[in-house]
Protein backbone atom coordinates (compact mmCIF):
# COMPACT_ATOMS: atom_id res chain seq x y z
CA UNK A 1 0.00 0.00 0.00
CA UNK A 2 1.42 3.38 -1.02
CA UNK A 3 1.99 6.23 1.43
CA UNK A 4 -0.81 8.17 -0.28
CA UNK A 5 -3.28 5.28 0.18
CA UNK A 6 -2.37 4.98 3.86
CA UNK A 7 -3.12 8.68 4.34
CA UNK A 8 -6.52 8.17 2.73
CA UNK A 9 -7.47 5.37 5.13
CA UNK A 10 -6.26 7.36 8.14
CA UNK A 11 -8.54 10.25 7.08
CA UNK A 12 -11.40 7.81 6.61
CA UNK A 13 -10.89 6.42 10.13
CA UNK A 14 -10.83 9.91 11.63
CA UNK A 15 -14.14 10.68 9.96
CA UNK A 16 -15.68 7.49 11.37
CA UNK A 17 -14.82 8.72 14.85
CA UNK A 18 -16.30 12.15 14.14
CA UNK A 19 -19.45 10.53 12.76
CA UNK A 20 -20.36 9.28 16.24
CA UNK A 21 -21.38 12.56 17.94
CA UNK A 22 -22.18 12.82 21.61
CA UNK A 23 -25.82 12.06 22.26
CA UNK A 24 -27.17 15.45 23.22
CA UNK A 25 -30.39 15.77 25.17
CA UNK A 26 -33.40 14.78 23.02
CA UNK A 27 -36.52 16.86 22.59
CA UNK A 28 -38.73 14.87 24.94
CA UNK A 29 -41.42 17.51 25.38
CA UNK A 30 -43.39 16.53 22.29
CA UNK A 31 -41.15 18.63 20.07
CA UNK A 32 -38.86 17.60 17.26
CA UNK A 33 -36.42 14.73 16.81
CA UNK A 34 -33.67 15.92 14.52
CA UNK A 35 -35.23 17.52 11.44
CA UNK A 36 -38.23 15.17 11.16
CA UNK A 37 -41.51 16.92 11.85
CA UNK A 38 -44.27 14.92 13.60
CA UNK A 39 -47.76 14.71 12.20
CA UNK A 40 -48.85 17.66 14.31
CA UNK A 41 -46.11 20.00 15.45
CA UNK A 42 -46.78 21.76 18.76
CA UNK A 43 -47.38 25.48 18.82
CA UNK A 44 -44.22 27.53 19.06
CA UNK A 45 -42.03 25.19 17.01
CA UNK A 46 -39.73 27.04 14.64
CA UNK A 47 -40.48 25.18 11.42
CA UNK A 48 -44.26 25.10 11.13
CA UNK A 49 -46.99 26.17 8.75
CA UNK A 50 -44.78 25.96 5.68
CA UNK A 51 -47.10 25.33 2.67
CA UNK A 52 -46.71 21.87 1.10
CA UNK A 53 -43.58 21.18 3.16
CA UNK A 54 -44.18 18.80 6.06
CA UNK A 55 -40.63 17.55 6.40
CA UNK A 56 -38.34 20.02 4.63
CA UNK A 57 -35.84 17.30 3.71
CA UNK A 58 -35.20 18.76 0.25
CA UNK A 59 -33.21 21.83 -0.67
CA UNK A 60 -32.06 23.78 -3.69
CA UNK A 61 -29.53 26.57 -3.58
CA UNK A 62 -26.67 28.59 -4.99
CA UNK A 63 -23.11 28.96 -3.74
CA UNK A 64 -20.06 31.07 -4.39
CA UNK A 65 -16.82 29.07 -4.04
CA UNK A 66 -13.55 30.95 -3.65
CA UNK A 67 -10.64 28.56 -3.94
CA UNK A 68 -6.94 28.15 -4.57
CA UNK A 69 -5.32 25.19 -6.29
CA UNK A 70 -2.02 23.72 -7.37
CA UNK A 71 -0.82 21.24 -9.97
CA UNK A 72 2.72 19.92 -10.03
CA UNK A 73 4.41 17.23 -12.04
CA UNK A 74 7.92 15.95 -12.59
CA UNK A 75 9.16 14.47 -15.85
CA UNK A 76 11.32 11.36 -15.52
CA UNK A 77 13.41 9.90 -12.72
CA UNK A 78 16.01 11.31 -12.35
CA UNK A 79 14.09 14.51 -12.96
CA UNK A 80 14.65 16.36 -16.23
CA UNK A 81 11.83 18.89 -15.95
CA UNK A 82 9.16 20.06 -13.51
CA UNK A 83 6.18 22.39 -13.77
CA UNK A 84 4.60 23.74 -10.62
CA UNK A 85 1.32 25.66 -10.97
CA UNK A 86 0.86 27.43 -7.64
CA UNK A 87 -1.75 29.69 -6.04
CA UNK A 88 -4.24 29.09 -8.85
CA UNK A 89 -6.77 31.47 -7.29
CA UNK A 90 -10.22 30.88 -8.73
CA UNK A 91 -13.90 31.50 -8.06
CA UNK A 92 -16.88 29.45 -9.09
CA UNK A 93 -20.65 29.92 -9.00
CA UNK A 94 -22.57 26.74 -8.16
CA UNK A 95 -26.12 25.47 -8.20
CA UNK A 96 -26.87 22.45 -6.02
CA UNK A 97 -29.69 20.27 -4.81
CA UNK A 98 -30.25 17.74 -2.06
CA UNK A 99 -33.30 15.46 -1.74
CA UNK A 100 -33.98 12.92 0.99
CA UNK A 101 -36.82 10.54 1.74
CA UNK A 102 -39.14 11.21 4.68
CA UNK A 103 -36.97 9.40 7.22
CA UNK A 104 -33.76 10.28 5.34
CA UNK A 105 -33.24 6.61 4.51
CA UNK A 106 -32.41 7.48 0.92
CA UNK A 107 -30.54 10.50 -0.38
CA UNK A 108 -29.62 12.03 -3.73
CA UNK A 109 -27.57 15.20 -4.09
CA UNK A 110 -25.38 16.99 -6.55
CA UNK A 111 -23.96 20.28 -7.74
CA UNK A 112 -22.72 22.04 -10.87
CA UNK A 113 -20.11 24.79 -10.85
CA UNK A 114 -18.58 27.08 -13.46
CA UNK A 115 -15.84 29.58 -12.73
CA UNK A 116 -12.56 31.17 -13.76
CA UNK A 117 -9.00 31.74 -12.63
CA UNK A 118 -8.07 35.21 -11.39
CA UNK A 119 -4.33 34.85 -10.85
CA UNK A 120 -1.54 32.47 -9.92
CA UNK A 121 2.01 31.45 -10.70
CA UNK A 122 3.86 28.87 -12.82
CA UNK A 123 7.38 27.79 -11.90
CA UNK A 124 9.05 25.94 -14.81
CA UNK A 125 12.39 24.23 -14.11
CA UNK A 126 14.75 22.05 -16.15
CA UNK A 127 17.49 19.72 -14.95
CA UNK A 128 20.64 18.00 -16.21
CA UNK A 129 22.28 15.21 -14.22
CA UNK A 130 20.24 16.17 -11.17
CA UNK A 131 21.28 19.84 -11.35
CA UNK A 132 18.83 22.65 -12.06
CA UNK A 133 19.95 24.48 -15.20
CA UNK A 134 16.93 26.74 -15.76
CA UNK A 135 14.16 28.23 -13.64
CA UNK A 136 11.53 30.65 -14.99
CA UNK A 137 8.32 32.17 -13.71
CA UNK A 138 5.02 33.02 -15.50
CA UNK A 139 1.76 34.53 -14.30
CA UNK A 140 -1.54 32.62 -14.38
CA UNK A 141 -4.88 34.12 -15.35
CA UNK A 142 -7.83 33.94 -17.70
CA UNK A 143 -8.35 30.24 -16.86
CA UNK A 144 -11.46 28.12 -16.46
CA UNK A 145 -12.82 25.87 -13.70
CA UNK A 146 -15.78 23.51 -14.23
CA UNK A 147 -17.09 20.70 -12.04
CA UNK A 148 -20.17 18.52 -11.62
CA UNK A 149 -20.93 15.82 -9.02
CA UNK A 150 -23.85 13.47 -8.30
CA UNK A 151 -24.14 11.21 -5.23
CA UNK A 152 -26.58 8.62 -3.92
CA UNK A 153 -26.80 7.94 -0.19
CA UNK A 154 -28.20 5.34 2.20
CA UNK A 155 -28.72 5.97 5.93
CA UNK A 156 -26.65 3.85 8.31
CA UNK A 157 -28.78 3.25 11.40
CA UNK A 158 -25.84 1.92 13.40
CA UNK A 159 -24.07 5.31 13.07
CA UNK A 160 -27.17 7.50 13.47
CA UNK A 161 -28.88 9.01 16.50
CA UNK A 162 -31.99 11.11 17.05
CA UNK A 163 -30.01 14.26 16.23
CA UNK A 164 -27.41 12.89 13.87
CA UNK A 165 -27.70 11.04 10.56
CA UNK A 166 -24.79 9.24 8.90
CA UNK A 167 -25.14 7.97 5.34
CA UNK A 168 -22.96 5.94 3.06
CA UNK A 169 -22.56 7.69 -0.27
CA UNK A 170 -21.44 6.60 -3.72
CA UNK A 171 -21.21 8.89 -6.69
CA UNK A 172 -19.33 10.18 -9.68
CA UNK A 173 -17.95 13.50 -10.73
CA UNK A 174 -16.08 15.42 -13.37
CA UNK A 175 -13.99 18.52 -13.13
CA UNK A 176 -11.77 20.53 -15.45
CA UNK A 177 -9.11 23.09 -14.59
CA UNK A 178 -7.65 25.12 -17.47
CA UNK A 179 -4.64 27.26 -16.54
CA UNK A 180 -3.10 29.85 -18.87
CA UNK A 181 0.43 31.09 -18.20
CA UNK A 182 1.65 34.39 -19.66
CA UNK A 183 4.97 36.19 -19.64
CA UNK A 184 8.39 34.81 -18.76
CA UNK A 185 10.76 36.00 -16.03
CA UNK A 186 14.09 34.40 -15.13
CA UNK A 187 14.61 33.20 -11.55
CA UNK A 188 18.27 32.28 -12.13
CA UNK A 189 20.92 32.41 -14.83
CA UNK A 190 20.54 29.39 -17.10
CA UNK A 191 23.41 26.97 -17.64
CA UNK A 192 24.28 23.66 -19.30
CA UNK A 193 22.48 23.00 -22.56
CA UNK A 194 20.21 26.02 -21.88
CA UNK A 195 23.03 28.50 -21.23
CA UNK A 196 22.39 31.95 -22.64
CA UNK A 197 18.59 31.90 -22.36
CA UNK A 198 18.61 33.66 -18.99
CA UNK A 199 21.58 35.86 -18.18
CA UNK A 200 20.53 36.78 -14.64
CA UNK A 201 17.76 36.44 -12.08
CA UNK A 202 14.95 38.95 -12.57
CA UNK A 203 15.48 39.28 -16.31
CA UNK A 204 12.15 39.73 -18.09
CA UNK A 205 12.15 37.71 -21.32
CA UNK A 206 8.48 38.07 -22.34
CA UNK A 207 5.73 40.49 -21.33
CA UNK A 208 2.54 39.38 -19.59
CA UNK A 209 0.42 39.68 -22.73
CA UNK A 210 2.20 36.75 -24.40
CA UNK A 211 0.77 33.31 -23.65
CA UNK A 212 3.52 30.74 -23.09
CA UNK A 213 1.73 27.62 -21.76
CA UNK A 214 -1.81 26.34 -21.40
CA UNK A 215 -2.52 23.33 -19.21
CA UNK A 216 -5.92 21.60 -19.38
CA UNK A 217 -6.35 19.01 -16.59
CA UNK A 218 -9.50 16.83 -16.45
CA UNK A 219 -10.60 14.20 -13.95
CA UNK A 220 -13.57 11.82 -14.22
CA UNK A 221 -13.91 10.23 -10.80
CA UNK A 222 -15.78 7.49 -8.96
CA UNK A 223 -16.11 8.19 -5.24
CA UNK A 224 -17.34 6.40 -2.11
CA UNK A 225 -17.59 7.77 1.40
CA UNK A 226 -19.63 8.90 4.38
CA UNK A 227 -21.75 11.95 5.13
CA UNK A 228 -22.75 12.99 8.63
CA UNK A 229 -25.47 15.54 9.48
CA UNK A 230 -25.71 16.76 13.05
CA UNK A 231 -28.60 19.06 14.05
CA UNK A 232 -28.20 20.26 17.65
CA UNK A 233 -31.15 22.64 17.18
CA UNK A 234 -33.88 23.40 14.69
CA UNK A 235 -31.92 26.29 13.24
CA UNK A 236 -28.48 24.70 12.93
CA UNK A 237 -27.07 21.76 10.98
CA UNK A 238 -23.41 20.83 10.71
CA UNK A 239 -22.61 18.53 7.78
CA UNK A 240 -19.31 16.71 7.24
CA UNK A 241 -18.30 14.51 4.34
CA UNK A 242 -15.32 12.41 3.33
CA UNK A 243 -15.07 10.59 0.04
CA UNK A 244 -12.30 8.35 -1.22
CA UNK A 245 -11.63 8.27 -4.94
CA UNK A 246 -10.36 4.76 -5.72
CA UNK A 247 -10.42 5.44 -9.44
CA UNK A 248 -10.30 8.57 -11.57
CA UNK A 249 -9.56 8.80 -15.26
CA UNK A 250 -6.99 11.56 -15.62
CA UNK A 251 -6.35 13.45 -18.84
CA UNK A 252 -4.06 16.42 -19.32
CA UNK A 253 -3.37 18.44 -22.48
CA UNK A 254 -0.37 20.73 -22.40
CA UNK A 255 0.41 23.42 -24.97
CA UNK A 256 3.92 24.90 -24.98
CA UNK A 257 3.31 27.80 -27.34
CA UNK A 258 6.99 28.72 -27.57
CA UNK A 259 8.15 25.21 -28.51
CA UNK A 260 7.70 25.04 -32.28
CA UNK A 261 9.92 21.95 -32.29
CA UNK A 262 7.09 20.06 -30.55
CA UNK A 263 4.54 20.92 -33.22
CA UNK A 264 1.93 23.66 -33.48
CA UNK A 265 -1.18 21.61 -34.29
CA UNK A 266 -2.98 20.90 -31.01
CA UNK A 267 -1.48 20.12 -27.58
CA UNK A 268 2.24 19.36 -27.51
CA UNK A 269 1.85 16.87 -24.67
CA UNK A 270 -1.15 14.57 -24.18
CA UNK A 271 -1.20 12.62 -20.93
CA UNK A 272 -3.62 9.91 -19.82
CA UNK A 273 -3.60 7.82 -16.69
CA UNK A 274 -5.35 6.66 -13.53
CA UNK A 275 -5.51 8.79 -10.42
CA UNK A 276 -6.62 8.23 -6.82
CA UNK A 277 -7.71 10.87 -4.35
CA UNK A 278 -9.62 12.13 -1.35
CA UNK A 279 -12.30 14.81 -1.09
CA UNK A 280 -13.30 16.46 2.20
CA UNK A 281 -16.15 18.89 2.80
CA UNK A 282 -17.73 20.58 5.80
CA UNK A 283 -20.66 23.01 5.90
CA UNK A 284 -22.46 24.92 8.63
CA UNK A 285 -26.12 25.59 7.79
CA UNK A 286 -28.11 28.26 9.64
CA UNK A 287 -31.89 28.37 9.13
CA UNK A 288 -32.80 32.07 9.40
CA UNK A 289 -36.38 31.50 8.18
CA UNK A 290 -38.58 28.40 8.05
CA UNK A 291 -37.72 27.59 4.43
CA UNK A 292 -34.40 29.45 3.99
CA UNK A 293 -30.85 28.92 5.21
CA UNK A 294 -27.38 30.39 4.87
CA UNK A 295 -24.48 27.97 4.23
CA UNK A 296 -20.84 28.46 5.18
CA UNK A 297 -18.56 25.64 4.06
CA UNK A 298 -15.16 24.48 2.92
CA UNK A 299 -13.65 21.82 0.66
CA UNK A 300 -10.32 20.13 0.13
CA UNK A 301 -9.51 17.92 -2.88
CA UNK A 302 -6.32 16.00 -3.57
CA UNK A 303 -5.59 13.75 -6.56
CA UNK A 304 -2.44 11.85 -7.38
CA UNK A 305 -1.53 10.22 -10.71
CA UNK A 306 1.71 8.27 -10.23
CA UNK A 307 2.20 7.30 -13.87
CA UNK A 308 0.74 8.36 -17.20
CA UNK A 309 0.98 7.42 -20.84
CA UNK A 310 2.22 10.39 -22.82
CA UNK A 311 2.27 11.52 -26.41
CA UNK A 312 4.46 14.33 -27.70
CA UNK A 313 2.41 15.63 -30.60
CA UNK A 314 1.05 12.37 -32.00
CA UNK A 315 4.10 10.27 -31.07
CA UNK A 316 4.01 8.03 -27.95
CA UNK A 317 6.58 9.12 -25.38
CA UNK A 318 7.53 6.06 -23.33
CA UNK A 319 9.46 6.73 -20.16
CA UNK A 320 9.09 3.32 -18.54
CA UNK A 321 8.18 2.30 -15.01
CA UNK A 322 11.06 4.12 -13.36
CA UNK A 323 10.82 7.16 -15.63
CA UNK A 324 7.25 8.35 -15.38
CA UNK A 325 5.27 11.51 -14.90
CA UNK A 326 4.26 12.06 -11.28
CA UNK A 327 1.19 14.33 -10.98
CA UNK A 328 -0.24 15.92 -7.84
CA UNK A 329 -3.35 18.13 -7.92
CA UNK A 330 -4.80 19.91 -4.89
CA UNK A 331 -7.60 22.42 -4.36
CA UNK A 332 -8.71 24.13 -1.15
CA UNK A 333 -11.43 26.73 -0.66
CA UNK A 334 -14.45 28.04 1.18
CA UNK A 335 -17.95 28.90 0.05
CA UNK A 336 -21.06 30.80 1.07
CA UNK A 337 -24.52 29.89 -0.13
CA UNK A 338 -28.24 30.45 0.10
CA UNK A 339 -30.68 27.51 0.09
CA UNK A 340 -34.43 27.07 -0.15
CA UNK A 341 -35.92 24.10 1.74
CA UNK A 342 -39.10 22.39 0.57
Amino acid sequence: MSKFSRIQFVLFGIFLLLALPARAQNYSDGGWTGWQQPESAPAGDYITNVPSARYLNNEFGMRYWFTTGSLSYNVSKPKISSLDYKEDNSQSEEVYFRMASRNERYLIKGYLGIGNTANGNLDDSDYENGRKISDTNSDLGDGRLQHVYLDLGYKLNSLSTSESTTSAIVGAGYFQDVMNARGLTCKQASSGSLAGICNSAGENLLSDNIKVIQNDARFTALRVGLENNWSPSQRVTWRNEIALVPFAQFRDNDNHYLRSDLGTNGPNFRDNGMAVGTQLETVFEYRFAPAWSLDFGGRYWIFWAPQTSTKVGNTPFVLGKENSYDWLYQRLGGYVGLAYHF
